[in-house]
C-alpha cells in the first residue's frame, strides 16, 4: 500500500478524489493519457512487465470513478526497443499509439481488445503527438533526422484503415528543431511546440496548414537558459502552452505561457517554481490546467504538480503537491467533462510504477447557465464571464451597457472556450437578433 499526502490552497477545488500505480517490480510508467466514448481513461507508456531487456508498449484502461484497471493491453517484440509518446482514442473507439521503435518514428493502431489493426513506421526519427484532422486522417508530429541540422519537425498525415503515408511536410530553422507536441484546430491547421537550438535551447512554436502544407508562422522565445516547449492545447483565438527554463540558470524553472493563434504572438510569459513543466490542457471552462515535476533542492525528491491558470494573467488559482518518501513525476494531463483534472506519469516506489491520480478541478459545465436558444454556456465570475459555444457553427457574443453601447465581443469558434473581463456592473449578453441576457458581474 503507498500513501501520499495532498497539499492544495482551496478547500473542494483541487481536492484529490483518487490516486493509483499501477505496474510490476521491474520499470513501468505512463507517457500520456487520453479519454474514451465511455469516460475511461486510456493510458499508454513503457513497460518491461514481458520481461524483454527492451521496453513494450503498455496500453492500460481504467474506470473513470474508482481508478480500477479495466484492461491492459501489452504489446512488443523481444529484442525490439518501443518507447510509447503518445495515445489518441478515435472516433471509432480504436487506440492510436506513437513513438519510437529502435531509431523509426513509429505508429500502432489497436482495437479495443488489444487486437493490432495494423502497425507502421515512417523512417528515422521520434514521433511525440497524434491528432486527428478534420477530414478523419491522422496527423503525427514527429522529429524526424536530417543530414544537414540533425532533425527537424515533420508532419505526417496517415490513412486511418491501413496507417499509409499520405503527405508529409518538413518544417524548422536553420538550426536543429525538436518537436514535442501537436495540437490541430477545427481548420485543420496543425499547431507544434518544442524547441530550436541556436546559441542554445529555445521555445518554438510553428503553425502549419495541414490541408496545403503552406507554413502560416513560426515564433521562438526564451531567456539566457535552455528552453523548452514541452505542451500545446488550443485556447480558442490562443494556445496555452507548458514549456521549462533551466541549466543556464540557478535550477530550472516551470513555465508557462500564451501566445495569439493569429501570428503567434506571445501574450504572456509566467515562471512559477523550481521543476519542468511537462504537460498543458484548457478545462471546459477556459483555465489552464498546467502539470509538472516539481524539484525540492532542500530535499533532493521530485514532486507531481498540478496548478490551475487564469487564463488573461498566468496567475496561480491554486496548486496541488503529491508528497510521499517516493519520488513523483507527470507525463500527460486532460480535463474531462465533469470537472476532473487527470494527470498520467510515474512513481518511483519499490520500482518505477506508473500513476493516475484524479483531481476535482471546477464545477461541471452541464451545471452552468445557458443563453436560451444557443449553444452558448456561461458562467459569471467576479470580473469575469466565461463562455462556451457548444454548438457546430461560429457565434459571435456582444456585451452591450444597459445604455446600449458595446463594450465588448468575443467570437467563439465550434467546440471553443472563451472569456471576457468586465468591471462590475449589470451588462447585457447579445448572440444574433433573438438572443439577449441580462448578468451581473460581481
Amino acid at each position: 500500500m503507498m500513501y501520499a499526502m495532498m497539499y492544495f490552497l482551496v478547500s473542494q477545488e483541487g481536492s484529490l478524489l483518487w490516486l493509483k500505480t499501477y505496474g510490476g517490480n521491474d520499470y513501468d510508467w505512463f507517457e500520456a493519457v487520453a479519454m474514451d466514448s465511455t469516460g475511461r481513461y486510456v493510458v499508454a507508456g513503457p513497460s518491461w512487465l514481458s520481461g524483454n531487456f527492451d521496453p513494450d508498449l503498455w496500453i492500460l484502461i481504467v474506470d473513470s470513478s474508482s481508478g480500477d484497471t479495466v484492461r491492459s493491453i501489452l504489446l512488443g517484440q523481444s529484442g525490439v526497443f518501443e518507447w510509447p509518446h503518445d495515445i489518441m482514442v478515435d472516433p471509432e473507439g480504436y487506440y492510436t499509439v506513437v513513438g519510437q521503435r529502435d531509431t523509426l518514428v513509429w505508429a500502432v493502431r489497436v482495437d479495443t481488445a488489444g487486437n493490432v489493426v495494423w502497425d507502421m513506421t515512417y523512417g528515422a526519427g521520434d514521433a511525440s503527438a497524434v491528432a486527428l484532422l478534420p477530414d478523419g486522417y491522422y496527423v503525427i508530429g514527429a522529429t524526424v533526422s536530417t543530414d544537414t541540422k540533425g532533425a527537424e519537425f515533420a508532419f505526417i498525415k496517415v490513412n486511418p484503415v491501413d496507417g499509409s503515408e499520405v503527405w508529409r511536410g518538413l518544417y524548422g530553422t536553420a538550426d536543429m528543431d525538436i518537436l514535442s507536441d501537436l495540437a490541430v484546430d477545427s481548420y485543420g491547421n496543425c499547431i507544434a511546440a518544442g524547441a530550436t537550438w541556436g546559441a542554445g535551447y529555445d521555445n518554438y512554436i510553428l503553425k502549419v496548414s495541414c490541408v496545403s502544407g503552406d507554413s502560416l508562422w513560426a515564433v521562438s522565445f526564451g531567456d539566457a537558459g535552455s528552453n523548452f516547449a514541452t505542451g500545446i492545447a488550443l485556447d480558442g483565438n490562443y494556445y496555452a502552452i507548458s514549456s521549462f527554463s533551466g541549466y543556464g540558470l540557478d535550477s530550472s524553472r516551470v513555465v508557462a505561457a500564451r501566445v495569439s493563434a493569429l501570428d503567434g504572438s506571445l501574450e504572456w510569459v509566467r515562471r512559477y517554481g523550481n521543476g519542468y513543466g511537462r504537460a498543458i490542457s484548457v478545462s471546459p471552462a477556459g483555465y489552464y490546467v498546467l502539470a509538472a515535476d516539481y524539484e525540492d533542492t532542500l530535499t533532493s525528491t521530485t514532486m507531481a504538480w498540478l496548478l490551475k491558470i487564469e487564463p488573461d494573467y498566468g496567475d496561480t488559482l491554486w496548486s496541488v503537491f503529491i508528497e510521499d518518501t517516493a519520488n513523483s513525476r507527470v507525463h500527460g494531463v486532460i480535463t474531462g467533462p465533469l470537472g476532473e483534472y487527470v494527470v498520467a506519469g510515474e512513481m518511483d516506489i519499490n520500482s518505477v510504477d506508473g500513476l493516475i491520480y484524479k483531481v476535482y478541478g471546477e464545477t461541471p459545465l452541464n451545471t452552468r447557465e445557458r443563453m436560451e436558444n444557443t449553444p452558448i454556456a456561461l458562467r459569471i465570475l467576479p470580473g469575469r464571464i466565461i463562455l462556451e459555444n457548444t454548438g457546430s457553427t461560429a457565434t459571435l457574443l456582444r456585451v452591450f451597457s444597459p445604455s446600449g453601447k458595446m463594450v465588448s465581443s468575443v467570437q467563439l469558434n465550434p467546440h471553443s472556450s472563451g472569456s471576457i473581463s468586465l468591471s462590475p456592473g449589470v451588462y447585457i449578453l447579445r448572440s444574433g437578433e433573438n438572443s439577449a441576457r441580462t448578468v451581473a458581474i460581481p
